[in-house]
């Protein structure tokens, strides 16, 4: 029986270069209006953000310590106007995708 394989998009930051998640780990929105998101978003911290017990804060790159996002567990407005709560942001320009074919579990 042969392997099924699906192709999943990686994210690494600009900075150090280093895989940080997957497509997979992002939480998809409908932009509103046609808007532009300039950021991904995620349901719950990644196991990588150094959780401080503060309503908001800055997400910095775990390996490089680069600042590639924010979160506010109040919530916040996207770039396209959709209200996200949590606010789990990580911005898009400080990312580079890269997309690999994985075997599928």
């Amino acid at each position: 029986m042969a392997d099924e394989q699906q192709l999943v998009t990686f994210f690494m930051c600009t900075s150090c270069r280093k895989p940080l998640f997957s497509s997979e780990q992002v939480s998809v929105h409908k932009p509103k209006r046609g808007g532009q998101c300039s950021s991904w978003f995620f349901d719950v911290l990644p196991d990588w953000v150094e959780e401080t017990g503060d309503d908001e804060g800055k997400i910095y790159c775990p390996h490089c310590n680069a600042r590639i996002g924010a979160y506010k567990w109040s919530g916040d407005n996207c770039a396209c106007s959709e209200w996200m709560c949590p606010f789990i942001a990580i911005h898009k320009r400080r990312m580079d995708e890269r997309e690999v074919l994985v075997r599928k579990k």
